[in-house]
């Protein structure tokens, strides 16, 4: 592959733990070209990113700076703060979401 994918996860649960592994095991990218923000006492699901190689953050705006996707992983009830607070580095950024209830209209919103 001639170009790893910068990936960022702003939230680091299970969904996007199998994400990650995915994409690496697919060969789209490796850990170390991945970042992804926590809560401060997430110890677990951060210990499983660090496992992978990638950064991780308990900060969202390095992951929005560091990468070329973002992917919405955060409890739908902070959706919105999340967005809000990353909107200065989000400027030609690719967002998928993957919170679960959360529409489309409500993103644009942000």
């Amino acid at each position: 592959m001639s170009k790893l994918l910068k990936l960022g996860f702003l939230g680091g649960g299970k969904m996007a733990q199998a994400m990650a592994n995915g994409f690496i095991s697919a060969g789209l990218t490796r850990g170390d070209s991945m970042t992804a923000s926590f809560h401060p006492a997430d110890h677990a699901n951060i210990e499983a990113f660090k496992a992978f190689g990638a950064k991780t953050y308990v900060e969202n705006l390095p992951v929005v700076s560091g990468s070329e996707i973002i992917f919405i992983s955060v409890k739908p009830t902070v959706v919105s703060s999340v967005l809000q607070a990353v909107r200065p580095a989000s400027a030609g950024k690719l967002f998928i979401s993957i919170a679960m209830g959360v529409t489309l209209r409500e993103l644009e919103n942000v």
